[in-house]
């Protein structure tokens, strides 16, 4: 078993069929498994060999995925490290993951005592005998996904081919991508959500326009007009670009699914998105341990649905309290997944080193708060770990957060407790507005529908959040932040 089959098949079946088109080149699934097993050639030559651990470091998205097909026809681990952070984040990374190699187009980390492998086009060109799929368990590593990095340096989780495979065919069954489906792919593929993605879309067969993180949304909107894209992974942040430039309704008429992803999309924007960008939006929730967890289709949104929506195939969801013990419907508690698409846990976590954070018990907690309704329908009530203890009583972030984007003048918001000699912890907001917005017509708009001990205390306004590089609050950052702004 290796998931880099998911290619081969393909080449084997059908070689011409496009599988890869970039701004520069463009490759059939058998060229693509051909430049595979060319890469999988010079590494071995360059004694890499199964079990290693290699780091991906790749502008260059078409590099990153024949290197991530390499690594795995190796038998060896692959780990993607986001070019777009810091230089001394990817030397922390590359040290604390002990990297067997690390793969690049970019200089090597300064500071990192790793063996770097400068990899460029003609590493893909046949230089020998071919090499074929390493025969691997099912349980064996295949790639180490990193974390958001939200609260500090990423961990890395351990996902196997059984679970890279099952990531893969659960994405191309959801969203009904066929053989041949024109799609396209800009997230990072040092992201979970990038890489689980295009992996689902090489599991159907598609077409993938495969491009850079950093394209416009006039470049995006070009490319998907012009070529007619049929399926497109997008963040919110892309969507809500678009629709400002959006001149008509549906302005992307031959998208079949376009699929919103790695944050959340407000209420609001979804209504817009299904309204005037096309009728055929998914609203996805999902975590890098397990990848899709549940998802709102086109009539769940038409419909009004609130959360974020029902599991996907072959997922279980419950709430849970602090005990593990499964809570009755309505109740506000942890978020726990079952799945085949789970990761095993953290690289270098023993028993219950990690058991409050992530997993235990074949099971995945991604972090959040939530409640299921009588629908079956998931809705998120914060984080776990960002929970405000304001003189006994706990306040979620999220629900503070949704008053504040209510308010038409804010775009983004987050929302943290501070401490306090009186209550122990009280709540602050930071927010980012379009056009000029008074704090006292914020902290009105919070009385009016808040309780009192929910109302901020400060209220920062700021022109962006702190973003990791998949579109996720840095929330690390945030009191940093707020002092920045003489708040708190």
């Amino acid at each position: 078993m290796n998931f880099a089959d998911i290619v081969r098949a393909h080449a084997a079946r059908d070689p011409d069929s496009p599988a890869i088109l970039t701004a520069r080149a463009s490759f059939t699934y058998g060229q693509l498994d051909r430049a595979a097993s060319a890469l999988a050639a010079r590494l071995a030559a360059q004694d890499l060999a199964a079990g290693n651990l290699v780091g991906l470091l790749f502008r260059d998205p078409l590099l990153h995925l024949v290197a991530v097909l390499a690594v795995a026809r190796l038998g060896a681990v692959s780990a993607g490290i986001d070019w777009r952070s810091p230089p001394a984040d990817r030397d922390a990374i590359c040290h604390t993951l002990g990297l067997h190699a690390l793969l690049a187009d970019l200089p090597p980390a300064g500071g990192a005592a790793v063996r770097t492998l400068r990899v460029d086009q003609g590493w893909l060109e046949p230089a020998g005998a071919p090499i074929p799929l390493a025969d691997v368990g099912l349980d064996e590593p295949a790639v180490l996904m990193l974390t958001g990095g939200t609260t500090g340096l990423p961990k890395a989780m351990v996902v196997t081919h059984s679970a890279m495979a099952w990531r893969a065919a659960s994405w191309a069954a959801t969203f009904n991508a066929g053989r041949g489906a024109r799609t396209l792919s800009i997230l990072s593929l040092a992201t979970s959500a990038g890489l689980n993605s295009v992996a689902g879309q090489l599991y159907a067969g598609a077409a993938i326009r495969l491009r850079s993180p950093f394209m416009g949304a006039e470049e995006v909107i070009e490319l998907v007009l012009r070529d007619r894209i049929e399926h497109a992974t997008l963040v919110p942040t892309m969507l809500s670009l678009m629709l400002q430039r959006a001149t008509s309704a549906p302005f992307l008429p031959d998208i079949k699914a376009l699929v919103s992803t790695a944050a959340r999309l407000q209420p609001e924007e979804r209504e817009q998105v299904l309204a005037r960008l096309t009728p055929n939006l998914y609203d996805s929730y999902g975590a890098a341990g397990v990848g899709l967890i549940t998802l709102l289709r086109p009539q769940d949104i038409a419909q009004g649905q609130a959360g974020v929506g029902r599991p996907v195939l072959f997922t279980r969801v419950d709430i849970v309290d602090d005990q593990d013990r499964p809570l009755p419907r309505g109740e506000v508690g942890r978020v726990r997944v079952r799945s085949p698409r789970a990761a095993r846990g953290y690289a270098g976590a023993t028993g219950a080193q990690e058991r409050n954070e992530l997993f235990a018990n074949g099971c995945v907690y991604p972090g959040d708060l939530g409640r299921i309704d009588g629908d079956g329908c998931l809705h998120l009530e914060g984080r776990a770990s960002s929970v405000i203890i304001r003189g006994g009583e706990n306040i979620h972030p999220e629900e503070i957060e949704r008053v504040l984007l209510a308010h038409p003048a804010i775009i983004e918001a987050a929302v943290l407790g501070r401490q306090d000699r009186v209550y122990g912890e009280v709540p602050y907001a930071i927010v980012v507005a379009r056009g000029e917005v008074a704090v006292a017509d914020l902290v009105a708009h919070c009385r009016a529908r808040l309780t009192a001990v929910k109302v901020p205390a400060g209220i920062a306004i700021v022109a962006a959040l702190p973003k990791t590089s998949g579109g996720k609050v840095q929330r690390g950052e945030l009191p940093a932040l707020l002092a920045a702004a003489g708040v708190g």
